[in-house]
């Protein structure tokens, strides 16, 4: 840029249509000769008789200096303009640089919250598993959770709130403090308690029927699929997701709040974009059902799911246990339409 404006400065008659000098010069100097030749002449008043004059130079000096003067006058205008236009052109370049640095600066800060958010999944564990590939034992034991809230809650409350029982439940797990949690969030829910003494039952049978490697004394086909996994489920996960929760939601505050560098929606959509591609469809399904919690809430009221598409890439096969995906984001153009386009 610097070179740049170096250049500018010795190039300033760019500004200038160079065309026009020989012409304003050609035409001034005719005008200047006419104009003394006249006034050299005889005159009809003798106020303006010039013919006499002793000293012609005199004369000529005395006449042409006001247009001299009005030429020095225009030349030097000619300058500062010619200088304030180039002040304008080095503006406009720092202005786009430091807009580039911004830019540049947003992506940065991008990177590095992905970065961490990678590194808090890679954290996530579930009993041996450990990283992203845990995300779909979570989504089951997510899905066997709701079925139970349904069972209880189905005849007094809608969909919705099940939907949230369900996922505060999944993550906080059932336990002497994880229940308090859950009880100062939902006491005044009917049955509710009697729910959470199934979800607790459910569990010692679980943890026996895997230590017996037997499923003789479990209840239900629900307590029989976890069996099937080897997984004891309702321990919690609040330890993992939520730290994993609160950076995504930081990372899409602070790209969706920055106003340097006039980034415009769809430069801010790439970056996060990124984050998008980074996660697995399960880590997808989670936070989809995350959002539509009181944890995640603030993810779906401030439109970041829509407006970044940040659940595009979910199959509907893996959500409609809990109804319609549509019904809550109904504006994100989903990638499974078009796979089912594809397939027909």
């Amino acid at each position: 840029m610097c070179e740049q404006a170096k250049n500018d400065n010795g190039n300033i008659w760019k500004y200038v249509d160079i065309r026009y000098v020989p012409f304003f010069l050609i035409v001034s100097s005719l005008i200047l000769t006419f104009f003394i030749f006249l006034i050299t002449r005889g005159a009809i008043f003798p106020e303006f008789d010039y013919s006499k004059t002793g000293e012609i130079g005199d004369t000529i000096g005395g006449v042409s200096a006001p247009f001299i003067g009005m030429i020095g006058v225009f030349l030097t205008f000619a300058a500062f303009y010619i200088q304030y236009k180039a002040n304008q052109t080095h503006i406009e370049q720092f202005v786009q640089q430091y807009d580039k640095e911004q830019k540049n600066e947003a992506r940065d800060i991008c990177k590095w919250l992905i970065e961490k958010n990678r590194e808090i999944a890679n954290q996530v564990h579930v009993n041996d598993m450990k990283g992203a590939s845990c995300f779909s034992l979570l989504c089951q034991e997510y899905e066997l959770t709701y079925r139970i809230a349904k069972i209880f809650f189905e005849e007094i409350l809608d969909n919705s709130a099940i939907i949230n029982i369900s996922y505060v439940v999944f993550l906080n797990g059932v336990g002497p403090i994880s229940d308090k949690i859950n009880r100062d969030l939902f006491s005044h829910v009917s049955g509710f308690d009697e729910f959470i003494e199934q979800l607790k039952s459910s569990k010692r049978n679980i943890e026996y029927a895997i230590s017996a490697k037997s499923a003789e004394h479990l209840e239900t086909s629900i307590e029989d699929k976890f069996f099937s996994m080897g997984y004891a489920p309702f321990e919690g996960h609040n330890t993992t997701l939520g730290h994993y929760f609160r950076n995504i939601y930081h990372l899409l505050k602070e790209v969706d709040s920055y106003s340097h560098g006039n980034l415009n929606l769809h430069e801010k959509y790439q970056l996060v974009k990124h984050l998008r591609t980074q996660m697995s469809t399960y880590e997808q399904v989670i936070l989809y059902f995350n959002s539509l919690s009181v944890y995640g809430r603030p993810l779906k009221e401030e439109g970041y799911i829509e407006k970044y598409k940040l659940v595009k890439n979910i199959p509907f096969p893996l959500v409609e246990f809990a109804g319609d995906i549509k019904g809550n984001y109904g504006d994100v153009e989903f990638e499974w339409d078009e796979i089912r386009a594809r397939s027909e």
